[in-house]
């Protein structure tokens, strides 16, 4: 393999090579040197190579502020540099040190809100979630985009209130209009919630070391569409581990093998059902309220 034999090139970057004979070319060896081993030893996409450039010259930038800052004299000392740059090495490697220490700049600087923990049946049993309210809290403090907000959500009223005929949005579903909160607060958002599965896999194991998971996503309906889409906007609330067998798959009506049973997720037709038109059949639509009367005769069977 071409990138192995590369690397095996190299050696890590030691002290040997940063006390030769200080120059340019040696800064730009070492400089190299440093971001190719990110790219072909520890694999990293190209593009997120090309972001440390421009961080570290920002970093290098309020290196030289802070010296113009602490210099008290037209003269500089070498003691005084080394102190600075000494001061701030201990700075950046304290970033780093650990994931704790990471995670506290994290949330000192940037409203990071760690996961909260739940113990379930057992000490041993954790589940974790990200607060929900704390997340659009930190979302909405933009007043910037409580305007893009406000704006879209008036223009989206002036034109259905133009053609009835119009659905633009879900604000003009008659659920949302007859919701007796929304009644006494007429500056309510809407807040979408829904869940989509993702498959983890060990890319160095066995295929029945994947692992399913349900993630739930939280997003503002009230945005504009063009920002409606961009991932930063799309926040998550919590991840659950799915069970993806057919006792689990059983106890919501479901069967990994769609040869007998429902199959549906949003009604209750069953396989021999699925080639007769919509417009000469009927079926039961899957509500909450019966998930809820469901849930309710489970949990009085097994008391019983």
């Amino acid at each position: 393999d071409e990138t192995d034999d590369l690397i095996n090139n190299f050696d890590p970057i030691s002290f040997t090579t940063i006390d030769e004979k200080c120059s340019f070319d040696i800064l730009v060896k070492l400089y190299t040197r440093f971001l190719l081993e990110l790219r072909e030893y520890h694999l990293l996409p190209q593009k997120v190579v090309q972001l440390i450039s421009p961080n570290i010259s920002n970093l290098l930038e309020v290196i030289l502020k802070l010296i113009k800052t602490k210099q008290s004299t037209s003269v500089l000392t070498v003691v005084d540099l080394e102190t600075i740059f000494t001061h701030v090495n201990k700075l950046i490697t304290s970033i780093s040190k650990n994931e704790y220490a990471f995670l506290k700049q994290c949330q000192k600087h940037f409203n990071y809100e760690p996961p909260i923990e739940i113990v379930l049946n057992t000490s041993e049993d954790h589940a974790y979630y990200i607060p929900l309210k704390i997340s659009l809290s930190h979302l909405l403090h933009s007043g910037e985009l409580l305007d893009t907000i406000n704006n879209n959500t008036q223009s989206l009223i002036i034109q259905s209130n133009k053609d009835n005929d119009l659905i633009l949005s879900n604000r003009q579903c008659q659920s949302i209009k007859s919701n007796t909160s929304n009644r006494k607060n007429s500056d309510f958002l809407l807040l979408k919630l829904y869940s989509g599965g993702i498959g983890i896999t060990n890319p160095i194991g066995p295929k029945k070391d994947s692992h399913k998971f349900t993630c739930f996503y939280f997003l503002l309906h009230d945005l504009p569409n063009v920002l409606r889409s961009q991932v930063n906007l799309i926040g998550l609330h919590c991840t659950a581990y799915t069970n993806n067998n057919l006792a689990s798959n059983e106890l919501g009506g479901f069967q990994k093998n769609f040869n007998s049973g429902h199959f549906c997720r949003h009604c209750l037709i069953t396989y021999e059902q699925r080639l007769i038109p919509l417009t000469d059949i009927s079926f039961v639509p899957r509500t909450h309220l019966r998930h809820d009367l469901i849930i309710d005769r489970i949990v009085s069977n097994n008391d019983g």
